[in-house]
């Protein structure tokens, strides 16, 4: 889904990506999506709600104002930042389906949980 408007009054809830198309855009309520990402070097948005996917990339700031969760984020300027102001950030651990791992994949996760159970 792209987001070409500068003000979203409505909640965002999809099970798709999420790409921002305009400069300093503004989410009145709760965003909820796989990824969110800035289509340009100039993106950067503000949330007066919820934030809540797995991974965002930005340009210059994300703030979310209630809760803020994520697996990562990331911004591309070097003196980028991120911040929610009611809470701290929660960082999700991301689900791995063991049918999409490869063969090496799980037998290295198999090798390391016998370890942890062994200690």
């Amino acid at each position: 889904m792209d987001i070409e408007e500068r003000i979203v009054k409505e909640k965002i809830s999809i099970d798709e990506d999420l790409v921002l198309c305009v400069d300093d855009i503004v989410f009145e309520q709760d965003l909820k999506c796989k990824n969110i990402s800035c289509k340009s070097l100039n993106k950067s948005f503000k949330v007066n709600g919820n934030i809540d996917a797995l991974n965002i990339s930005y340009f210059a700031s994300c703030v979310s104002q209630e809760t803020f969760k994520c697996v990562s984020v990331k911004g591309i300027r070097t003196k980028s930042i991120h911040v929610c102001l009611d809470n701290e950030i929660e960082f999700k651990t991301k689900k791995v389906r063991l049918e999409d791992l490869s063969k090496e994949e799980l037998i290295k996760r198999l090798k390391h949980e016998e370890r942890d159970l062994n200690e």
